[in-house]
């Protein structure tokens, strides 16, 4: 079977749906090719990660409807909580204003981060590279809000970038996903008109005058070879080795890029005790603030759905996530921390990273890396005609309100070029229809 689409993303969970929705809504023929379980054995909760959403105005509604419908989402009325070895902080609620009053640094960081936010890029950058002359205990917030949710590994008195920062001081929320759930964002987008592949396999890859010809898919049961006029790659290029090493030496033609650092999310169930209540869903412990935040000195919290169950995201060195001795003694550290802090709590359950139970044959790489910033340098992306990368490697963060914001880009860069005479869309149409303001 041959099917031929305007557009054709190849993507991992929601990287690509708003997209894929944004182009059928444009009047486009677009498939979705969603590898699910062909790329690891990950479990929902593994796969959402520890970032959330911030409320970020730049953000459209029907981003946020996308991020949040059918899924169980929260958004906490205390924001982004802190909780340091010798003080909380909330940044939104009734005792942010007697903390900001507090401590000066907070109130710099809020207001860098709603100049940060709306600011040109250029004026962005300019902005950074005089913060990063500023005093580090000055700093801090700004430093986080670079560092918290960054693909690349960052010294956390170094962590000032170019670009725009992770924005903790908006509103929060952060969501429980499920296989149900998933699939039923699926299903709203096959009932857009998109043709969706289900854990999709990519067997073969045919390219013709520097240009992507088309693939063979295997979906279900069924093989087809899918020729489309533009591919969209929202896969990173050691989940693309992991997937298919001969498809991936035909398309990149380069090494793909390995992880320094990986997220693991470890869960523990807790007896219930009163002070349990008083904390809020979602609070990033940190030790020491100039100690290097990765291991058990900086962990991200999560309440799960029920009252006495919390995940623990951490970072670690990718060449350590398969090493149950040192899983079992950063759970333990992981454990006295969180003990130290919530007086009376005692350990029910304790649950492993999947890392713990499975092998990388099994897993593949982390669903949220962190690069060496060389290693990214040296990247090249493949140069066909047709063929547009824009997996984690593009990214310069991993919250879904960046990535959501990534996809906007790509939509309106991707429509411009697809609408353009020279195109092959516009050709087939003989330039009819082409009107990118029209929507179905």
């Amino acid at each position: 079977m041959l099917q031929q689409y305007d557009f054709s993303i190849v993507s991992r969970e929601d990287r690509g749906h708003w997209l894929a929705s944004e182009l059928r809504a444009k009047g486009f023929k677009v498939a979705l090719i969603e590898l699910g379980k062909n790329l690891g054995r990950w479990s929902p909760e593994d796969l959402e990660g520890p970032f959330g959403m911030m409320r970020s105005p730049r953000l459209q509604a029907k981003q946020w409807s996308m991020y949040s419908e059918g899924h169980i989402t929260k958004e906490t009325d205390r924001g982004f909580c802190l909780w340091l070895k010798n003080k909380a902080l909330e940044l939104k609620g009734p005792l942010y204003p007697y903390q900001r009053s507090l401590h000066s640094e907070l109130e710099k960081a809020e207001d860098y981060f709603a100049e940060a936010d709306g600011a040109p890029p250029e004026q962005v950058q300019l902005i950074n590279e005089k913060l990063n002359l500023k005093n580090f205990n000055e700093t801090w917030p700004i430093h986080l809000g670079h560092n918290f949710s960054a693909n690349v590994f960052l010294p956390n008195a170094s962590s000032i970038r170019p670009r725009r920062p992770f924005p903790l001081f908006y509103n929060y929320s952060f969501r429980e996903t499920s296989r149900y759930s998933n699939e039923q964002a699926l299903l709203r987008l096959e009932e857009q008109g998109i043709e969706v592949f289900r854990d999709a396999v990519l067997r073969d890859i045919s390219v013709n005058n520097n240009s992507v010809e088309g693939m063979e898919i295997q979906s279900g049961s069924l093989s087809q070879f899918v020729r489309s006029n533009q591919w969209l790659w929202l896969l990173g290029s050691e989940e693309t080795h992991f997937h298919n090493e001969a498809l991936y030496n035909s398309l990149f033609k380069v090494d793909y890029v390995p992880s320094e650092w990986s997220w693991v999310r470890f869960r523990m169930r807790v007896h219930k005790v009163d002070i349990l209540d008083e904390l809020p869903d979602q609070f990033l412990m940190i030790e020491d603030l100039h100690l290097p935040w990765v291991h058990e000195n900086f962990v991200q919290v999560l309440r799960n759905a029920s009252d006495n169950e919390f995940d623990f995201w951490v970072r670690i060195p990718s060449l350590e996530r398969f090493r149950k001795e040192y899983l079992e003694s950063l759970q333990r550290k992981i454990w006295s921390i969180f003990k130290a802090r919530v007086p009376g709590v005692d350990l029910v359950k304790n649950y492993m990273p999947a890392e713990f139970q499975y092998s990388y044959e099994d897993l593949g790489p982390s669903p949220f890396a962190l690069f060496e910033d060389k290693a990214l340098k040296k990247w090249q992306t493949p140069k066909w005609k047709n063929f547009h990368f824009d997996g984690p490697e593009n990214y310069s963060r991993w919250d879904a309100g960046h990535r959501l914001m990534k996809q906007q880009r790509n939509f309106d860069q991707w429509v411009q070029l697809e609408v353009s005479s020279d195109s092959p869309l516009y050709k087939a149409r003989n330039g009819k229809n082409m009107d990118i303001g029209k929507s179905i």
